[in-house]
């Protein structure tokens, strides 16, 4: 029975042992898991706050790109390179390459790498994408004009962010420069204006960096789990990460494993126990063991009097054991202590009597200059009264208080400390100490505050962008933009700011945001340029940041109740052009930070290019007004002119068919070769003055349609009928398709048949001798119609098709025996469109050309046979 109970006891302290060592496996390796994700995270919003930083301004100069750059990866020592791709069609090739020369840019060529040092060319496609930008720039030259679709899976990442207009990451590969096997990913944010790709922002990211920040960012040197990580997003995994796993590592009690998406990718996150995990748990197992398994031996020894003696001499000598490796465990405990925490000890009246070496350290005091004293002595100011008294309320109490605390050290810097605070009570269960341990998380803090604010400014760019490409008035989207810019707490705007707009010599104040009184608007309504500090910006053309308004305005503009107040003061150019002035209130001494101050500027730039927009728009709205004028007085003295050339032309055609039929005088052979040119002259001068006429009376908007139900068949019979003699002379066969008497349109017929009769003349004179035209027309889509007439032409051109429609362009048969006007197509386009319908075609040059036309369907009726 005691060996039964030995026995069940051993498997529940084993259990007991395996659930705890198991809770505290799991809970160490979501940390890490979750530092992972947060650092990963960090590095793509790094991309994100550059991609916010292209979608700001039209133009992203080098230099700019690089201090930005710079900037980033100071921040993030994961992110290796940061580069800018531009994408560069084939046409454009040797365009692209030559401005790169005028750059200065010796021996520029797009390339595929660099092989021995010779720079090996890319193969010829559609879009190439050169590396335009990169950073860093030392030593790494080689790396512009590299198009990074050379690779194999960092063109499918990119292939994909392009595809789906989205961020994508790579599939792992091994870093160039590495030692070993050292992976990487690449990350690709593409960058669009409007629905066109103005180029992608390509990270590279270093997985064994990534590692170490988050080593770095726990301070964990002890019981760090074993890794491997890898992508699972195709059938087989690929290595990212793989520590090499001890044998003692591969127990399936302790194994947790966590999968991640991201750009597109999926990560599997595989964490076993590390050394000292399995030492400690094996170490309580075996003493466990022994503990029991003595135990057991002294139920046995119950039997016997005589063992009673050896029983009492062997526990006195394991317990004079124990005792000592008690005092040497808490030795040992204090030493762990001391290296991992920073400790003070307090009394009860929160006096400091003892601190550690590490506290000594961070806080920069001497031993001599903290014991004595209390804890004000680092208060760093940011903590409001109340948050010391219920700190002190809650351990008076008796009970442990733990939070986050700033303190400042001696030199005036400021370090965060996760904190806790336990009491020790004595007999009447009052605190008679306090022991402090705390944990220095500044740089997690820092990280915290640096991503908030990336996050923060990319937000700011974004929603003013947004705001400007609103279909609102310039004066709404401004206001909206200040009511946003007031909004961003890390410049402590104080709600009022304002914007002017530059006119000749003064500024005009256009928009503003916030309370301010009627002598304000009043006065500054018109600050002449180089009056006050508005002024002095718009004559300099640079940002300008005021300390405090009672001695910066120079007493030029103070106003009733005016209160003490800085500013940023932002031009607002484009092209170099001065266009306004942001100002904006701010707490007295603003800050300075660099990251703000370009933010401001892009911001200054975006708001420049709204104003240049709406110029721009306004010039164009008076330009079209004075060219639709120009264009219908043009129109109504063609339609004029068209009428008077016509008669006398007309005088010209029928004297010269009297003479033709003149019996009684008959014209000589010669004569009559004579007057048959100046009859095809003058027809075909007639044709071209009545084709003019017909455009002119639709640009003057004086046409008049006769819209009716029109039967089809019998009007393409007709057509064909007036152009027999056409198709005859040119041996043009003509197929109709016949059994559709019974699809009718809604138009005016007169000029439905001049359309027909345009199209199938022009099939017939631009076809080949001895061709085919073909007619079709059938019901489609949307209640329509669809007429289709092709020819076995010599067909359009590609770079023509665009200018088929165009007045007066013959499309490069000018010098050909082939008459046309350029005119007719233009007339034809008018007409349909005038009779609610749409024109189109289709042509290959050499094979043939179709064009077609859609009208109204009238619904179908019964014919009369």
């Amino acid at each position: 029975m005691i060996n039964l109970f030995v026995v069940v006891s051993y498997r529940h302290y084993i259990d007991t042992l395996e659930s705890s060592a198991k809770r505290e496996f799991v809970g160490n390796t979501d940390k890490y898991f979750t530092a992972y994700r947060r650092v990963l995270s960090l590095s793509f919003g790094a991309a994100e706050a550059m991609k916010a930083y292209f979608d700001a301004t039209d133009t992203v100069q080098r230099s700019g790109f690089s201090l930005f750059a710079q900037e980033i990866l100071h921040q993030h020592s994961e992110i290796k390179s940061l580069n800018w791709i531009l994408p560069v069609k084939h046409k454009d090739r040797a365009k692209y390459e030559a401005d790169m020369d005028k750059e200065d840019i010796a021996d520029f060529s797009i390339h595929s790498g660099y092989r021995e040092r010779i720079k090996m060319p890319v193969k010829v496609k559609d879009i190439y994408y050169p590396v335009h930008y990169f950073s860093p720039d030392t030593d790494n030259q080689q790396v512009f004009g590299f198009d990074v679709t050379t690779g194999e899976k960092s063109n499918r990442a990119l292939e994909l962010a392009v595809g789906q207009h989205k961020p994508m990451i790579s599939e792992p590969f091994t870093l160039f420069q590495s030692k070993g096997d050292e992976q990487g990913i690449l990350f690709f944010i593409p960058v669009y204006k409007k629905s066109a790709l103005r180029g992608l922002i390509e990270l590279s990211v270093q997985m064994h960096a990534v590692t170490e920040r988050v080593s770095h960012l726990l301070m964990r040197q002890d019981s760090v789990p074993f890794m491997r990580l890898s992508d699972v997003s195709g059938d087989h995994p690929q290595k990212i990460m793989d520590d090499e796993l001890p044998p003692e590592s591969l127990n399936a009690l302790f194994f947790n494993e966590k999968k991640w998406r991201l750009g597109g990718r999926e990560w599997r996150f595989q964490f076993y126990p590390s050394r000292l995990l399995m030492d400690k748990y094996n170490a309580d197992k075996t003493t466990i063991f022994y503990q029991l398994l003595l135990g057991m031996c002294l139920s046995f020894m119950v039997a016997g009097i005589v063992y009673y003696i050896l029983f009492q001499e062997n526990k006195a000598t394991k317990g004079a054991v124990a005792l000592k490796k008690t005092q040497q465990s808490l030795v040992y405990q204090q030493q762990a202590l001391d290296e991992h925490a920073i400790v003070s000890i307090t009394n009860a009246k929160g006096t400091i009597t003892y601190v550690n070496s590490k506290f000594l350290v961070i806080s920069q005091y001497e031993h001599d200059e903290l014991v004595g004293k209390d804890h004000r002595i680092l208060n760093s100011g940011l903590h409001p009264s109340t948050f010391f008294e219920e700190m002190w309320y809650v351990i008076s109490s008796g009970k442990v208080w733990q939070g986050q605390v700033r303190n400042k050290a001696k030199d005036g810097s400021f370090h965060w400390f996760e904190t806790t605070i336990m009491p020790f009570l004595g007999e009447d269960n009052k605190p008679v100490r306090y022991v402090s341990m705390r944990t220095d998380i500044t740089n997690v803090k820092n990280l915290e505050r640096i991503s908030f604010t990336q996050r923060q400014e990319a937000r700011i760019r974004a929603k003013v962008s947004q705001t400007l490409q609103a279909q609102l008035e310039l004066k709404e989207r401004f206001e909206s933009v200040l009511e946003s810019l007031c909004s961003f707490a890390e410049l402590k705007i104080q709600q009022k700011a304002g914007i002017f707009l530059a006119h000749e010599d003064d500024l005009y104040l256009f928009a503003h945001h916030g309370k301010f009184t009627d002598e304000f608007l009043s006065k500054e309504e018109c600050v002449p340029k180089g009056n006050c500090l508005c002024g002095r910006v718009a004559i300099s053309g640079l940002l300008r940041i005021s300390d405090n308004c009672f001695t910066d305005h120079e007493h030029e503009h103070s106003f009733e109740g005016m209160t003490e107040h800085g500013h940023y003061i932002v031009p607002l150019k484009f092209a170099e052009h001065l266009l306004g002035v942001l100002f904006l209130y701010t707490d007295p001494y603003p800050t300075r930070n660099a990251s703000q101050l370009e933010v401001l500027s892009s911001i200054g730039n975006m708001l420049g290019l709204a104003i240049a927009n709406e110029q721009a728009q306004e010039g164009l709205m008076k330009e079209k007004a004075r060219a639709n004028k120009a264009n219908q007085a043009k129109s109504e003295f063609l339609s004029a002119m068209s009428h008077e050339l016509r008669t006398p032309l007309n005088a010209v055609l029928g004297f010269s068919h009297l003479l033709e039929t003149d019996k009684d005088n008959p014209l000589t052979k010669e004569q009559k070769e004579n007057l048959k040119y100046i009859q095809d002259s003058g027809s075909h001068l007639l044709t071209l003055i009545n084709e003019i006429l017909d455009l002119s009376v639709i640009e003057a908007g004086k046409i008049v349609l006769s819209p009716t139900e029109v039967a089809l068949s019998d009007l393409m019979q007709e057509s064909i009928f007036l152009l027999k003699s056409m198709f005859e002379e040119k041996g043009v066969k003509i197929q109709l398709e016949e059994g559709h008497n019974d699809i009718f349109v809604f138009a005016d017929r007169t000029k439905l048949k001049q359309v027909m009769l345009n199209l199938i003349s022009n099939a017939i004179k631009y076809n080949q001798d001895n061709g085919w035209v073909d007619i079709k027309f059938y019901h489609s889509e949307n209640n329509k119609v669809k007429i289709e007439v092709t020819d076995t032409g010599i067909g359009i051109s590609k770079h023509n098709k665009n200018k088929v429609f165009s007045v007066f362009n013959r499309l490069g048969q000018e010098k050909t025996d082939i008459e046309g006007t350029g005119v007719g197509l233009t007339v034809t386009e008018n007409l349909v469109a005038l009779m609610g319908g749409h024109i189109g075609f289709e042509s290959i040059e050499g094979q043939g050309s179709t064009f077609w036309i859609e009208l109204p369907r009238v619904e179908q009726r019964v014919v009369n046979e």
